[in-house]
């Protein structure tokens, strides 16, 4: 690894200068800042990328982050000092200071740009992210290699391991070439403009219900509620699900791509498909299936792709897909005309919820209890055991004993009134 002295001797040193670019500043601010400032010290960055090279973008993505790790220490830089800094800045101020996500960032993409500009075909982004399921601003951001394909390779060295994919809620994809006026929208919108944007939600939302209810639901496929819910549909063969994967899983590495590209653990999908690819196939019907369907929307929408691609039936699919869809649609409708734009928690926590009261021991604050915490650790920690997504289906989904249990509760319910009214 190449010595941090080596790199700034190579640069304009650094003057200890410090400018306001803005005043109190804003997300849109803050990423319009990080972008003008990788424009302004590209040819500082030509002057040392070549010590980052490797043989292909793994490997110099890791290098990049190898040495980052190395020199410089990361701290959380308060809302009233947000600051971006030189390369011969950050070499400079990168152990002593310390830097934070911004300017990790900053240094990693200005490598990889200048790299490009030397011959290389690098393909990156800087991801801003958000972890919080009820706030789409972005308050993280890292470089992503290969961004959106079956191969991203993230680059953050804020985390303890490469490529390490601790899964957000929201992001915005931005690179250097975008234009920064297509920055503004990120900020807070005027009332007039918010207004107007929930006209605009009321009447998509009605075109899409005409539309048989073909709505793209803003509930993220890699939420850990949305992956155990379509493991349970998998272990239960709704929809022949698991012998269609098994069949999928025969004649492509594509689903295990997909699998964790959305940040599910592959192994609790195969154990999953092996659970359910023996037994006979059910429909949505039934308590457990119906709640499962509904948080499960976005990863059965991929997998519906996928089968089709691989020429594997979906009609059954799809019509469960369209007709959950259509019912969360309607209820969105009613909510924009009752004056409240639902959001993407909005969703995801209501969906949770009847997941919650249908199927978990019949108990619904238990239930609940369960969904928050669920979707609370996804967003503050990677999931640490290969077999997590497995227990938590089993925590979710009863045993057939309960299934008998609940059953006769329910039997027993209506019929006991009607044997006392005959005595």
């Amino acid at each position: 690894m190449v010595h941090s002295r080596i790199l700034y001797n190579r640069l304009r040193p650094y003057l200890n200068k410090h400018k306001i670019l803005v005043h109190n500043q804003d997300t849109s601010n803050i990423i319009n800042g990080l972008l003008q400032f990788h424009k302004n010290y590209e040819s500082e960055y030509d002057k040392i990328a070549s010590a980052f090279a490797g043989r292909t973008p793994r490997e110099t993505g890791k290098k990049i982050w190898n040495f980052l790790k190395t020199n410089t220490r990361y701290v959380v830089e308060p809302d009233s000092k947000q600051t971006l800094r030189s390369p011969s800045a950050i070499l400079y101020t990168g152990k002593t200071l310390g830097i934070d996500c911004k300017n990790l960032s900053l240094f990693t993409g200005g490598v990889l740009d200048a790299l490009n500009r030397k011959g290389n075909k690098i393909n990156w982004c800087y991801r801003f992210a958000s972890y919080r399921y009820n706030d789409k601003l972005p308050h993280h951001v890292f470089v992503v290699i290969n961004p959106n394909t079956s191969n991203e390779i993230w680059v953050d060295a804020v985390l303890d391991a490469y490529n390490d994919k601790k899964q957000y809620f929201y992001k915005t994809d931005k690179t250097p070439n975008m234009a920064l006026i297509s920055m503004a929208g990120i900020g807070r919108k005027t009332k007039a403009e918010r207004k107007e944007n929930r006209k605009a939600k009321v009447q998509k939302v009605k075109q899409a219900i005409k539309k048989a209810g073909k709505v793209v639901l803003k509930i993220n496929p890699a939420s850990v509620t949305a992956r155990n819910s379509f493991l349970g549909l998998v272990k239960l063969n709704v929809f022949s699900l698991a012998s269609k994967l098994n069949e999928a899983m025969n004649k492509s590495n594509e689903l295990f791509d997909l699998w964790k590209n959305i940040g599910g653990d592959v192994t609790a999908l195969k154990k999953s498909i092996e659970v359910g690819r023996g037994k006979k196939s059910i429909g949505a019907i039934g308590v457990a299936p119906a709640g499962l369907v509904t948080p499960a929307l976005p990863i059965l929408a991929k997998i519906k792709a996928l089968l089709e691609k691989l020429g594997i039936k979906t009609s059954d699919i799809k019509n469960a897909v369209t007709k959950t869809a259509k019912k969360v649609a309607q209820k969105q409708l009613q909510k924009l005309n009752a004056g409240t734009t639902p959001t993407a928690s909005d969703s995801a926590t209501e969906q949770a919820s009847e997941t919650a009261d249908k199927i978990v021991n019949a108990t619904q604050e238990t239930a609940q209890a369960q969904m928050k915490t669920s979707a609370t650790k996804e967003a503050e920690d990677k999931e640490t055991s290969t077999d997590t997504e497995a227990k938590e289906v089993e925590k979710i989904m009863p045993s057939n004993t309960n299934w008998l249990l609940i059953g006769g509760v329910v039997a027993g319910a209506l019929i006991l009134p009607k044997i006392l009214k005959r005595k």
